[in-house]
């Protein structure tokens, strides 16, 4: 009411001329964008349903973005990416050959073929994602093969210690080992003089009382029988 008043058009105030008012304004500035990809046949059938696509709208065909844009674009997208200095600009000159030669080879295969093969903006920026989640999952699996790599680094130099520290006790053990096999060879020695002084005679004893035995009880059993 207090626009159509400012612009002259309240007229008597009623509400069917004020709602009136409303609709000549909604269709003086209201604007409404479609955004629709001619890959397929999905937009050739739009319009060959809804004419008023072509006849009431008016048409604004997006061509092939320049190379700045490419520039641009995959800058903006891939700033959020963590890489080196000297690194992002060959990247970025990656993306941007890869769409424009797509288009290249595209626009062969149209002439040879007589097929379109559609390479939108859209397609770009699928390059772009695609290149970050590829670049996200690679670093992933380098990060763990790198733990691998650590922690093998670290059990090998664990066992390094462990066997210098081996090592280490051996060279302190041996002079007790030396001098523990010098006492064995020295009791070894003891024990071989006493075999042959003390035990060989009394091996000789026994045989002999062995054999008195026998010879009684031989005597013995004559006498029963």
């Amino acid at each position: 009411r207090g626009a159509a008043r400012d612009l002259g058009r309240e007229g008597d105030g009623s509400n069917a001329t004020l709602y009136a008012f409303f609709v000549e304004q909604a269709r003086k500035y209201l604007h409404v964008v479609l955004a629709m990809s001619p890959i397929g046949d999905a937009f050739r059938n739009r319009l060959r349903m809804f004419p008023s696509l072509v006849n009431c709208c008016t048409i604004d065909w997006f061509r092939a973005w320049p190379e700045d844009a490419l520039d641009a674009v995959a800058n903006k997208f891939l700033a959020e990416v963590e890489l080196e200095a000297d690194v992002r600009p060959g990247v970025i000159e990656m993306c941007k050959t890869f769409h424009v030669s797509s288009i290249k080879l595209a626009t062969d295969f149209l002439n040879g073929e007589r097929r379109n093969v559609y390479v939108t903006p859209t397609s770009y920026l699928e390059l772009i994602q695609t290149f970050k989640t590829l670049l996200a999952i690679k670093r992933k699996e380098v990060a763990q093969l790198r733990k691998r790599y650590d922690n093998g680094l670290s059990q090998l130099e664990e066992a390094g210690l462990a066997v210098n520290k081996m090592q280490d006790e051996l060279t302190e053990l041996k002079p007790q080992l030396v001098k523990a096999k010098a006492e064995t060879e020295e009791m070894q020695v003891v024990i071989d003089k006493e075999v042959k002084d003390v035990v060989e005679p009394k091996k000789d004893a026994v045989q002999a009382e062995e054999r008195a035995t026998s010879e009684v009880a031989a005597k013995a059993k004559a006498m029963k029988d």
